[in-house]
Parts: C-alpha cells; sequence; structure tokens
C-alpha cells in the first residue's frame, strides 16, 4: 500500500494514475498503515507544489513542481513530471511513454500537427515536456500522421468511429480506460 496524502485533490487522480503506472496493482489510500510502502506528500502552495517521499518517518526524495497550481491547463504537466521524476529516481525506472497517462498519445501530435508543428518541434516536445521514450515519440508522430492522411477530406460531421477494448491483456502506462 503507498499513503497519498495532499492538502488540495486538484490532481489527485493525476498523481494516482503515475503511481500504479510505476507500482501497478498496489492500493493507494489516504489512511495510515504501518504496512505502507512508503508516504507520498503533495503540499500545494501560491507557486507550485513540493512533493516529498517518506519512508520511516524520514524524506527520501524531493521534488518541485512550479506553477500556479490553479491554472489546470498549464500545471497539470508540471506536477506529473515532478512525480515521474521522484518515483523514476525512487525505482530507477524510465517508463517509455514518460509523464504521459490517462489519454492518447497520439492527440498532442495530432493537435501539433494540426497547427503547423514541424514533426521535428513535435519530436522535441515529446522528448523535452513529456519526457517520453524516442521509440514511443516516433510511434505517436508516425500514427498521428497517417490519421491525418486517412482523415483529410472527410468532413467531421460524415463519421464517428470509436473503437474501445476494455479488456486488454496489458495496461498500457498512459491509459485509464482499465483503471
Amino acid at each position: 500500500m503507498i499513503r497519498l496524502l495532499e492538502n488540495s485533490h486538484e490532481y489527485n487522480n493525476d498523481l494516482r494514475a503515475m503511481l500504479m503506472a510505476f507500482y501497478p496493482g498496489e492500493d493507494i489510500s489516504e489512511k495510515e498503515d504501518a504496512d505502507a510502502r512508503f508516504t507520498l506528500v503533495c503540499d500545494y502552495d501560491d507557486t507550485g507544489a513540493t512533493l516529498h517521499i517518506l519512508e520511516d518517518g524520514a524524506v527520501t526524495g524531493t521534488e518541485r513542481a512550479s506553477g500556479d497550481y490553479k491554472d489546470r491547463q498549464n500545471f497539470r504537466n508540471a506536477i506529473k513530471l515532478a512525480i515521474y521524476h521522484l518515483l523514476s529516481a525512487k525505482t530507477g525506472r524510465v517508463l517509455p511513454w514518460g509523464d504521459l497517462t490517462g489519454m492518447r498519445p497520439t492527440k498532442i501530435a495530432m493537435k501539433a500537427l494540426q497547427e503547423g508543428e514541424t514533426p521535428d518541434d513535435i519530436r522535441r516536445m515529446y522528448r523535452e515536456v513529456y519526457e517520453v521514450s524516442e521509440a514511443k515519440t516516433e510511434l505517436a508522430l508516425d500514427v498521428a500522421q497517417h490519421e491525418i492522411r486517412l482523415l483529410t477530406g472527410l468532413a467531421a460531421d460524415d463519421y464517428c468511429l470509436y473503437i474501445g477494448i476494455p479488456f486488454c491483456p496489458s495496461r498500457c502506462l498512459y491509459c485509464s480506460f482499465t483503471s
């Protein structure tokens, strides 16, 4: 069990998703538990958030996410990147999708391509902003480019297609559908 303590629950789902990516199947609770693997404390203030890992009453890791935590659109990735760095340092693991959780990773590339960004700009964004591996960056960009080619010329109201596979044999680190 991992204990999660926050002075605001604004980013609770994001923190939980990243904890689950590093510790799949682990229970996450706010309750005191002597057998907890560790406690993650997230303290929000006017300039961002400070995240601490506590083990046996001692701080064993700290990361800072700067920005206005009330500005969800701009602060969300900062908090996710902070917990990603904290958990990556703790576990020694680097996730291939970086801090992307709970969304289609190609959605970012699609939007950027539609806004006129170059593939090199998108690659840089995936690597620098989200810390996605080179292989997954190329995969996301390739899928987005194919999707744009398929959708070009179709009127948005002429089609509607959603394919969901709710019981995948494994859970992709970015996917929240199974949780």
